[in-house]
């Protein structure tokens, strides 16, 4: 039965480097072999929870209250994992989002 091998990580040599390329450390090498891939990106505005009873009763023109407020950041997902928070902003006749926070991967 083979062991894993550990490696020590020299953390000196990623101190030195640029902030920005600590960032290009996360990115592949060669972008070009997935830069045409297309990946599912969505916003989640808010929650709230409500009862069965009232989830069959909803009808158009109803308005849920969600817990958070106008203010608050919206989240954005790429296949269900946060990877970004910014604010609600109106572009044009639709909405966009302004990105504040890059998260952590």
């Amino acid at each position: 039965m083979n062991s894993p091998v550990i490696e020590d990580l020299a953390l000196a040599e990623l101190s030195e480097q640029p902030a920005d390329a600590a960032a290009e450390l996360r990115l592949p090498r060669d972008l070009d072999l997935i830069r045409h891939v297309q990946v599912a990106l969505s916003a989640r505005l808010g929650s709230t929870e409500i009862s069965i009873e009232k989830l069959y009763s909803l009808r158009a023109g109803d308005v849920l209250a969600l817990r958070e407020q106008v203010s608050e950041l919206v989240t954005l997902f790429v296949e269900n994992r946060a990877v970004a928070r910014g604010l609600l902003v109106a572009v044009d006749d639709c909405l966009g989002i302004e990105i504040t926070e890059i998260l952590p991967t």
